[in-house]
C-alpha cells in the first residue's frame, strides 16, 4: 500500500467519525450584519481597485463594487461545489464496492457541500439584496449543464475509470487552492463585515480538509480499484488527452472565464443604484480595465497558489507525458494568474 493511499484511509475513518458543522445556521442567524458600510472582501479585491477609476469613484461606489467581487465571486465557488456534489455521489457509487471506507469519505464531503451551497446562497443574496440587485439571476456559464450531468460523470467514469478519477480530483485540488487564495484574506480581514468573515473562515476549515483529500485522491485513485485504469492503444491515448485539455480548458481557462464574468459584470452594474449616475461608458470602461488589469483577487491567488499546485501535480498517479500536458495547458490560458510561479 502506497503512502498516499494509507494516509487516504486514516483519514476517511477520522474524518467520517468527526461532528459536522452547520454554516447555512451561523450565516442565517447573521444575515442583518451584511450592510453596505462594510467591505465584505479587502478593499484591493474591489472590481476596479487596481485601475485609475478608483480615484473618481465614490465610497459609496466602492462598497457597491467590493460587494459585487463577493457576488461574483461566491457564484463560481457555488457552481464548482454543485459539480462536486455530482461528481462525488458517481464517484463514491462506483468505489463502493472496492474502497467502501472512501467512498463514505466522499459522501461525507457532499454533505458539507450541500450546507456550503445553501449558506453561501444566503450571503450572496444578502449581498446582492444590499446593492440592489436583490432580484438578480445568475446565469451559469456556458456548456455547465452538460458537463455537470449525472449522465456525463457516469459515462466518463465508464470510458476512463481511474484516469478520470485521478484528472478530476487534480482539478478540484488546483480549484481549491485558487478558492483558498480569495477566502483566506476574507478571514483574516479584520475591517469587514464579520459575518461573512466567519462564513470564509469556516468553509476554508472545511475546504483545507477537502483539499488534503484531492491530492491523496489525485495520487492513490489507481490503487482503489485494481485493474481500473485502461491506459490501452493509440485510440484510447488521444481520448484521454483530450478529456485532460478539456478539463483544464474549462474550468481554468481564463479567456473564458473572464468573458462570462465580463459579461455579468457589465449586465449586473448597469443596474446597481450606487452607479446610476454613471454613463454607460464610464461603467463599461471601468469593466473592460478592471478585467485587463490584474485584479487584487488574481494578486491575492498568485500568492498562494504555485507551491501547493506544483506538490499536487507533482504527485498525481499521471504519466510525464500527462502531467507535461496539464502545465502547459494550465499556462497557456492562466492570463494574469501564475499556477506555477
Amino acid at each position: 500500500m502506497s503512502e498516499a493511499k494509507d494516509r487516504l484511509l486514516r483519514i476517511a475513518h477520522k474524518r467520517t467519525q468527526a461532528p459536522r458543522s452547520c454554516l447555512t445556521d451561523e450565516i442565517r442567524s447573521r444575515l442583518g450584519e451584511i450592510r453596505l458600510d462594510r467591505w465584505v472582501v479587502p478593499e484591493d479585491m474591489s472590481l476596479g481597485y487596481y485601475t485609475p477609476f478608483w480615484e473618481e469613484l465614490s465610497e459609496e461606489e466602492r462598497r457597491a463594487l467590493n460587494h459585487w467581487v463577493y457576488a461574483l465571486t461566491y457564484s463560481r465557488i457555488r457552481n464548482g461545489e454543485c459539480y462536486v456534489l455530482e461528481t462525488n455521489a458517481a464517484i463514491s457509487a462506483y468505489l463502493r464496492p472496492h474502497a467502501p471506507a472512501v467512498a463514505e469519505l466522499l459522501d461525507r464531503e457532499s454533505a458539507e457541500e450541500v450546507d456550503h451551497v445553501d449558506a453561501f446562497d444566503l450571503a450572496r443574496g444578502r449581498v446582492c439584496e444590499v446593492i440592489g440587485l436583490g432580484d438578480w439571476r445568475w446565469p451559469t456559464k456556458r456548456g455547465n449543464g452538460v458537463i455537470s450531468s449525472p449522465t456525463a460523470i457516469r459515462g466518463l467514469l465508464r470510458t476512463f475509470g481511474s484516469d478520470y478519477v485521478v484528472s478530476y480530483f487534480l482539478g478540484r485540488g488546483l480549484a481549491n487552492h485558487m478558492g483558498k487564495g480569495f477566502e483566506a484574506p476574507i478571514a483574516r480581514d479584520a475591517e469587514g463585515c464579520a459575518a461573512t468573515r466567519e462564513l470564509s473562515l469556516q468553509h476554508t476549515l472545511d475546504e483545507s480538509h477537502h483539499m488534503a483529500v484531492s491530492g491523496l485522491m489525485a495520487a492513490a485513485a489507481p490503487e482503489l480499484v485494481p485493474g481500473s485504469s485502461p491506459r490501452r492503444g493509440a485510440l484510447y491515448r488521444r481520448m484521454f488527452r483530450g478529456l485532460q485539455q478539456g478539463i483544464v480548458r474549462y474550468t481554468f481557462g481564463q479567456t473564458i472565464y473572464k468573458s462570462h464574468e465580463r459579461r455579468l459584470s457589465h449586465a449586473a452594474l448597469a443596474r446597481v443604484p450606487a452607479l446610476a449616475k454613471r454613463s454607460p461608458a464610464f461603467r463599461r470602461e471601468l469593466v473592460e480595465a478592471h478585467f485587463e488589469a490584474t485584479s487584487g483577487l488574481e494578486r491575492s491567488r498568485n500568492k498562494v497558489m504555485p507551491r501547493p499546485n506544483r506538490r499536487l501535480l507533482d504527485g498525481a498517479a499521471l504519466c510525464e507525458e500527462d502531467r507535461q500536458l496539464w502545465e502547459q495547458e494550465l499556462v497557456a490560458g492562466q492570463g494574469n494568474l501564475r499556477f506555477f510561479g
